[in-house]
């Protein structure tokens, strides 16, 4: 079962811990990749492709928490958080005619829109801290609490960039553009902390949302 079918199941508390327990099992992946490295670097056997399949991992795990929170947000946000996604990607073209309109069939609006926002995020990519701003704007997230992850997050995501698509190797005059450029442990732990921190960050903020949500209803309810 996919995660977002798990989602469409579960109250907002429980679609929230979902994606937390989804960042935590990856997390877990990334802190032993890096400590792999460092006993194998114990024992005398340097192996730095490790670190780079950590920040690989590293920056999908960022981007993994922030689509499932955009696809259990989205569906239910304002209009105006849904302008900026067009109804025609859901065929992928710029626009549909009524026979096209037909395939969907019985599906209903909703399911239409749920459909469209999902095809939107598995094009939507997270490679600079304005992307993870956008997401925030998105959300109604106040973003200027996570300014301070911004140099780290450009930095794991210019590095991932790199390493899968040039193989970690940096333009040089000489022979060293062949050699893959250094990695340190300490540098990647210094990623996962802070970029973790972020995700840490987001999480509270959607469960203060949630708590602040159900105060409203509590009080309204009273009130009635």
């Amino acid at each position: 079962m996919s995660i977002k079918s798990r989602l469409e199941k579960l109250s907002p508390p429980d679609k929230l811990e979902v994606i937390r327990k989804r960042v935590r099992y990856n997390t877990e992946r990334i802190q032993n990749l890096v400590q792999l490295y460092e006993k194998m670097l114990a024992e005398g056997d340097k192996q730095p492709d490790i670190l780079r399949a950590a920040v690989v991992l590293l920056h999908a795990t960022m981007e993994d928490a922030l689509r499932n929170t955009l696809a259990w947000k989205l569906p239910t946000a304002p209009a105006s958080a849904l302008e900026r996604i067009s109804f025609s990607n859901v065929m992928r073209r710029p626009q549909i005619n009524l026979a096209e309109l037909r395939e969907f069939g019985d599906q209903t609006v909703g399911e239409i829109v749920e459909r469209t926002i999902t095809n939107h995020l598995t094009r939507t990519t997270f490679n600079r801290m304005s992307d993870v701003t956008n997401a925030l704007d998105w959300l109604k997230i106040e973003t200027k609490p996570f300014r301070k992850f911004g140099a780290t997050i450009d930095a794991m995501t210019s590095r991932r960039h790199q390493i899968v698509h040039r193989g970690d190797r940096k333009d040089a005059d000489d022979f060293s553009h062949g050699r893959p450029e250094k990695i340190e442990a300490h540098e990647v732990k210094r990623w996962v902390k802070k970029v973790c921190a972020c995700i840490d960050l987001l999480m509270g903020k959607l469960k203060a949302g949630l708590t602040e949500a159900r105060r409203l209803r509590d009080t309204r309810s009273f009130q009635s």
